[in-house]
């Protein structure tokens, strides 16, 4: 387990409960107490008590250790001044609980921690010296014990060749491991609390500078009421605090995994804090499954010491080994900063103080046995949104020159290039269509089966398929065209085509096409019809409708992404024109450079969801407030044209003076136009912002299970 300050849980179920009524009692009863001794912890001194424990070596001499004792009190009171008592002492009962073994080896029970024998005064830290000689060098190996908060720290070891600098290494490793404690008082902010040091009022409070500069890691802890009506701390998990500011009373920052850490209860009733002695080391991790205990190989660890902001790729450790171990390259400096992810799932964040050279830590996972599955559906499904995306652009681009060619009345060359894409479009669209049906039976046996991407792939290839079909009557009208050299097939190949540029909102292309149309057939007086009306739609109104005009068909297909969200109020005053006179012709263009501009915007703030530097997260969230926007624009002129949609013209079998025209085919509605995960251009919604990932229920409290498992992202952070 982990090498820090703390020891992690203790073992409480194990532990019987009194009745209820004698618990709530013993509550209030608690509650008042620590009430009643908030001034007396501020106001007293520290008690330290610095026990030299002298092995049985020739080099370790009476003198020397008289001499050491007297040069550590000396020293160690002028350090602490008046913010400490210190005694240094030779003969102690942990010395003799302790006997021959090494100091890594010692511990402590709740009721050793409450034993009058082994603690002078209810408030002591202790720091244990054990000092011996070898090989030439003095060794100094020490563990410091906070009776207040019930925890032993980590054992640490220094050398010396110089008998004379023995007493100077004693209280230097005092100076260094000294753990002021404090009474933690969480705020209306989630991201703060309030520490109350012991000494924080007394004549010494300045001295406490040493030791809490800002950015200092603390630990807390839960005071919790055991059934016998004494109190215990348990270390909260997965939760550090850095200190903000230095006065007579602290703010500190809270950096956790726990969405509630300050959540009191009828065992909780209060909370603590302990400095940590936090260095530079390195990180070597072990995923195992929470359930089983099995290694977890299905997962990617990121670390940084900067924070979880700023995680990025840079930061990757890699996966697992077999064992399910992870070991980090390079140091971290006092706390690192870890995330864990397993598949397509959330992430896990939490942090870790880092208080040795080499810091280990078992992370028990709550396992996902599908995360494998649901990774390589989501890259599944992604491959087919961009094949969807780059058929709709080969369809675009070769329509385009369909047009162009047709522009020129080259029907041969328009034919060969639409019975190739036709050939191509055939292929394609039946591999996509048994592609979709996969990937839904798979998101069926996922319960994956929501996902909105998915209903995105198959309004996509429904309009794909509209598409298909009137690209079939396209070259089938060319092909009769150039076979029988018949005017009417001509003049339906430009009908066509005019109906597709109304369906684009290219009016003045329609009215050419149409005109040429009539110039191929003059007898169809559908179209003549149809041709004079559009021409008086058409017309402007007023200057302000013709710059409204001018500004969609001239300005706004131009704008480039970074300009958007300049020429996004230009745009909206320039509807606001086509809206007041009824122009309903324009805003079939206004919807269709809409849909480009919010496909582009799409790909954008997809591309910056899966990045997590700062400047990252900032352009996404800009950019996801551009796409919400022109959304609602784009809502307002689906429903614009919705009340007055332009009909396109149906084709004429023959000379429309012989035969009624069928019903005219509306042009695509703007609702096929719909984009995955992201605002629709027909129903506009806002645009997801990053959503913390759901944190797993947590337990009432720490007496209900042995350790809080690893919650999920999204806990209060500084």
């Amino acid at each position: 387990m982990i090498n820090v300050w703390c020891n992690m849980m203790v073992d409480y179920q194990s532990r019987q409960c009194a009745c209820l009524l004698a618990c709530l009692m013993s509550v209030s009863l608690a509650s008042v107490s620590l009430a009643a001794q908030v001034d007396a912890h501020a106001r007293d001194p520290y008690q330290i008590t610095v026990v030299l424990d002298f092995a049985d070596h020739a080099a370790l001499t009476p003198l020397l250790a008289d001499t050491v004792e007297r040069q550590t009190s000396d020293q160690l009171r002028r350090l602490f001044g008046d913010l400490a008592q210190v005694r240094v002492v030779r003969r102690h009962p942990l010395i003799d609980r302790l006997a021959h073994s090494d100091l890594s080896e010692l511990s402590l029970s709740h009721a050793d921690f409450r034993s009058a024998e082994l603690f002078h005064d209810a408030d002591d830290t202790i720091f244990l010296f054990r000092l011996d000689y070898g090989d030439g060098f003095y060794r100094v190996s020490w563990r410091q014990i906070l009776r207040d908060v019930e925890q032993i720290g980590p054992r640490g070891t220094s050398t010396t060749p110089d008998r004379a600098w023995l007493g100077k290494a004693v209280c230097l490793a005092v100076r260094d491991d000294f753990a002021p404690t404090a009474l933690l008082t969480p705020t209306t902010d989630l991201h703060q609390v309030e520490l109350v040091f012991r000494g924080s009022q007394s004549r010494g409070w300045r001295l406490l500078g040493r030791w809490l500069t800002p950015g200092s890691v603390l630990q807390p802890f839960w005071v919790v009421l055991e059934g016998d009506g004494t109190l215990a701390r348990v270390p909260v998990p997965y939760t550090v605090l850095r200190v903000e500011n230095q006065t007579s009373s602290y703010w500190a920052n809270i950096e956790t995994n726990l969405p509630r850490p300050w959540r009191r209860g009828p065992r909780i009733v209060g909370f603590q804090a302990v400095r940590l002695p936090t260095r530079t080391g390195r990180l070597n991790l072990r995923l195992v499954d929470q359930a089983s205990g099995a290694p977890v190989q299905a997962a990617t660890v990121y670390a940084n010491d900067r924070g979880f902001e700023a995680i990025d790729d840079a930061d990757l450790l890699g996966s697992p080994d077999p064992r399910g171990q992870v070991a980090a390259p390079r140091t971290f400096n006092h706390v690192a900063y870890i995330r864990i992810r397993q598949g397509a799932g959330s992430a896990i964040d939490f942090p870790l103080p880092i208080t040795a050279d080499e810091c280990d830590l078992v992370c028990r996972l709550p396992v996902d046995r599908a995360a494998t599955k649901k990774g390589d559906f989501e890259r599944e499904l992604g491959y087919l949104v961009a094949d969807v995306r780059a058929l709709q652009a080969l369809l675009a681009e070769k329509i385009r020159q369909i047009n162009l060619t047709n522009a020129d009345k080259r029907y041969e060359a328009a034919l060969r290039i639409g019975q190739a894409l036709l050939s191509s479009l055939d292929k394609q669209l039946a591999g996509l269509k048994r592609n979709v049906g996969i990937i839904h039976q798979e998101a069926k046996e996922l319960g994956q089966d929501k996902n909105p991407r998915l209903s995105w792939l198959a309004q996509q290839l429904g309009e794909i398929e509209r598409q298909h079909a009137g690209l079939q009557t396209l070259t089938a009208n060319l092909a009769r065209t150039i076979e029988k050299n018949d005017a009417q097939g001509r003049a339906n190949v430009l009908i066509e085509l005019g109906n597709q540029s109304l369906r684009e909102g290219n009016i003045d292309d329609t009215l050419d096409k149409y005109t040429l149309a009539l110039g191929e057939q003059p007898d169809q007086p559908q179209l003549a019809q149809r041709t004079a009306q559009l021409k008086k739609q058409w017309e402007v109104q007023s200057p302000d409708h013709g710059a409204g005009r001018r500004f969609f068909y001239k300005l706004w297909p131009a704008v480039d992404l970074p300009s958007l969200e300049a020429r996004l109020p230009e745009a909206e005053q320039a509807f606001d024109r086509l809206e007041k006179a009824q122009d309903h012709l324009a805003a079939l263009k206004v919807l269709k450079v809409n849909e480009k501009h919010l496909g582009a915007l799409d790909q954008l703030v997809e591309q910056l969801a899966g990045k997590s530097g700062e400047q990252d997260q900032a352009e996404h969230e800009k950019y996801v407030g551009v796409l919400e926007r022109l959304a609602k624009l784009q809502q307002r002129v689906a429903s614009f044209c919705d009340a007055d949609m332009p009909q396109a013209l149906a084709v004429a079998s023959e000379p429309a003076a012989n035969n009624k025209p069928p019903i005219a085919e509306p042009p695509a509605s703007p609702q096929n136009a719909v984009q995955p995960e992201k605002p629709t251009r027909s129903a506009p919604k806002a645009a997801p912002a990053k959503t913390p990932p759901k944190s797993k229920p947590k337990p009432a409290g720490p007496l209900d299970e042995e350790e809080p498992p690893l919650s999920q992202a999204g806990g209060s952070r500084a």
